[in-house]
């Protein structure tokens, strides 16, 4: 993270980010990296991102560095998530921040910026007054343990599918075992 941070920042610094509008964006780990650079570009460099756009991004952040983004960035940090996507629900316990956008059914619902939890979290004091919400759309809620037990079993299996394929098994036999746990969380699928 370190060596790509500091790669990037000084990219964005020969082409002028102190002066010019940066736009950062990312799908999956990328969405990651994505906050990630911005969370440390603002902190250390005082470069703010115009905004920060990540698609199917996983939760990354703890409570106060989504308090710090939310301060920072307000609407100008937005994720979008695919109804389905269980990447953007799978890591505990951090949460995310900013503006969302959860596409489910060919429509979408744009939520307000906000510290949004969708594990176990701390209730709201004065020292932190973001507004905090669960994510109450159940394809939005982190994942129990059965659901993610499941999703593990499903991502070995694609794997032993894959080497299946590999090592000669029948098309048939691979065809029937195919099924792709990430279907939802492709990029294109976001498109």
């Amino acid at each position: 993270v370190d060596v790509l941070y500091a790669d990037a920042l000084q990219i964005a610094l020969r082409q002028g980010a102190k002066h010019k509008a940066v736009w950062v964006t990312g799908h999956s780990l990328g969405g990651a990296m994505a906050a990630a650079f911005a969370l440390r570009a603002i902190s250390e460099e005082g470069v703010r991102p115009a905004g920060v756009y990540t698609f199917g991004q996983p939760l990354v952040m703890s409570e106060s560095l989504c308090q710090f983004i939310l301060e920072e960035m307000r609407g100008d940090y937005v994720r979008f998530v695919n109804d389905g996507d269980r990447i953007a629900r799978v890591l505990r316990p951090y949460r995310h921040a900013g503006a969302r956008v959860y596409f489910q059914d060919g429509s979408y619902n744009l939520r307000e910026p906000m510290v949004a939890f969708t594990a176990q979290a701390n209730e709201p004091t004065e020292d932190s007054p973001a507004i905090i919400a669960d994510e109450n759309e159940e394809g939005l809620q982190l994942l129990t343990e059965e659901e993610l037990a499941e999703f593990e079993q499903e991502i070995l299996r694609m794997v032993e599918t894959d080497r299946n394929a590999v090592t000669g098994a029948s098309s048939s036999t691979v065809a029937a075992a195919w099924w792709d746990p990430f279907t939802f969380h492709y990029m294109e699928e976001y498109l």
